[in-house]
């Protein structure tokens, strides 16, 4: 009996001891799927842009600057804003104006895109230019022929704006676009009458813009 005991005693251990590898075995499968899965979601998520510079830092009280003749007017708001500081810029333009940036401290030469979101409130799609000045061009108006000169259109509400900065091209001049120096960069408003797509109407407008950068 006793022989018996201990025989049934030897089986029931070797039966856990089987048990207990299978399921060493199957938590360690179980950890190497997780581990795959959670570097194939880092890798996922790192699939965006490789570099990003912020161009106008609301949060710091960058503001941009707006023409002298009195058609644009640029606020800080809290409104319509796509940023994770909850802030816009409130652009006002009454009539033919710009609003923008002065001269970029660091190059965009390493950058393929300008981005930004912009809300539009009014009930119909508008025109405007994004206008970059860069290592060559002549900063006055006389010498707005040497300005890159990009059309973009702004539905109603918000939208998610990216211009492709590899196929910009200079306003009225053959040449290839040094961005390694930014003289200054804007939005501009009916401002190039001469194109079809510039805006004719309405004369007042507002909109929102935020999350201004560039990408590459």
């Amino acid at each position: 009996m006793q022989k018996l005991n201990k025989k049934a005693v030897s089986i029931i251990t070797a039966v856990v001891l089987v048990l207990f590898t299978m399921t060493c075995v199957t938590i360690g499968a179980e950890n190497k799927k997780a581990v795959k899965k959670i570097k194939q979601t880092k890798k996922i998520s790192s699939s965006g842009p490789s570099l990003r510079l912020t161009v106008m830092d609301l949060s710091k009280g960058d503001l941009p600057i707006v023409g002298l003749n009195g058609t644009a007017a640029a606020v800080l708001s809290e409104e319509h804003s796509a940023s994770e500081d909850g802030l816009s810029v409130k652009i006002n333009f009454n009539g033919r104006g710009w609003c923008g940036g002065p001269k970029v401290d660091r190059s965009w030469a390493k950058f393929t895109s300008f981005n930004f979101n912009a809300y539009n409130p009014q009930d119909k799609a508008l025109t405007f230019s994004l206008v970059i000045k860069d290592k060559d061009s002549v900063s006055n108006k006389v010498g707005r022929a040497t300005w890159i000169v990009i059309p973009f259109v702004l539905k109603p509400g918000m939208n998610d704006v990216s211009i492709d900065l590899t196929k910009a091209k200079p306003y009225e001049e053959e040449r290839e676009l040094d961005l390694s120096v930014i003289q200054g960069w804007h939005f501009s408003y009916k401002f190039f009458p001469e194109q079809k797509w510039e805006e004719t109407s309405p004369d007042e407008i507002t909109i929102f813009v935020s999350n201004i950068r560039v990408e590459g």
